[in-house]
């Protein structure tokens, strides 16, 4: 099967060794598949070459769509957060039904993060189970993520990307906008019947409209 190489540059960067670290985005086009490679690159490298002078490229992640082989991987990190009060539980018979909506990051074969789309409407889809591996914080994944899915939406002509979330920041260096949570139709609240905080919400609701 032919492999076609694109490149490009995400916008984002994180700090290593007290450098700062751009993250370049390397696709590889398997096929009809996508395959995302995030590299970081210190100010010394000036290409995508592990043999670059004056530099280091440390890979960070790869994101790509899950598959069943990520269902318990998934089903412990969504644990993590769940269990801390910042994520709604999923078992695995429902990631098992999902499946299909989850993107993930991976780093030498172990899942360090994942999230999801749900479709609330003609015209909005909701971004859920965002969630980052602990020891990997602050690499930029969670908006290799992010960028992921807003692909997808506006793949499906989707034009608006909600998510409920404790991390408004990130979501608006991401370009979203903090808005009220009741411009949004009851089916947003459907999973709201499993939260220890339904009638006490204190999640932010933020919002991006795509181009």
């Amino acid at each position: 099967m032919d492999m076609m190489l694109l490149e490009g540059v995400a916008n984002t960067t994180f700090t290593h060794k007290e450098k700062q670290v751009k993250i370049v985005l390397i696709i590889y086009a398997v096929g009809c598949i996508l395959i995302r490679t995030y590299f970081g690159v210190d100010q010394g490298c000036t290409s995508i070459d592990r043999d670059c002078v004056g530099g280091t490229i440390l890979m960070v992640a790869t994101i790509r769509k899950a598959d069943e082989n990520d269902i318990e991987s998934l089903a412990e990190l969504i644990q993590f957060y769940a269990q801390q009060g910042i994520m709604l539980p999923r078992s695995r018979e429902v990631l098992a039904k999902q499946i299909e909506h989850f993107v993930v990051a991976e780093w030498e074969g172990e899942l360090i993060g994942c999230g999801s789309l749900c479709q609330l409407g003609a015209d909005l889809v909701e971004i859920r189970s965002l969630g980052i591996s602990p020891d990997y914080k602050g690499r930029g994944i969670g908006t290799m993520l992010v960028d992921e899915l807003l692909i997808e939406a506006k793949a499906r002509a989707i034009p608006k990307v909600m998510a409920l979330t404790y991390e408004s920041k990130f979501f608006q260096k991401n370009g979203f906008d903090i808005v009220e949570k009741e411009i949004f139709p009851e089916k947003v609240w459907t999973d709201c019947i499993h939260c220890s905080k339904l009638h006490c919400c204190d999640e932010i609701a933020v919002m991006k409209v795509l181009d």
